[in-house]
């Protein structure tokens, strides 16, 4: 098992590959892959606040974390 730090920096590393995707695929105007990939990243921000046992906030906030 994972301790909570390991965790949260997998989450992390995973939003920033995820957003990667989300960039090439911006650069290939594939509008239905950018959304599911938002969607994506989404999801993974609010397990990382979930985990941080804060309310869910703005995105920014949490990126820069």
């Amino acid at each position: 098992m994972h301790s909570e730090a390991q965790t949260i920096a997998r989450l992390k590393s995973m939003v920033f590959l995820i957003e990667e995707a989300l960039r090439i695929a911006d650069e290939g105007n594939d509008a239905l892959l950018g959304a599911k990939l938002s969607d994506c990243i989404d999801c993974v921000y609010a397990e990382l606040a979930e985990i941080d046992g804060a309310p869910r906030i703005g995105l920014a906030a949490l990126a820069s974390d």
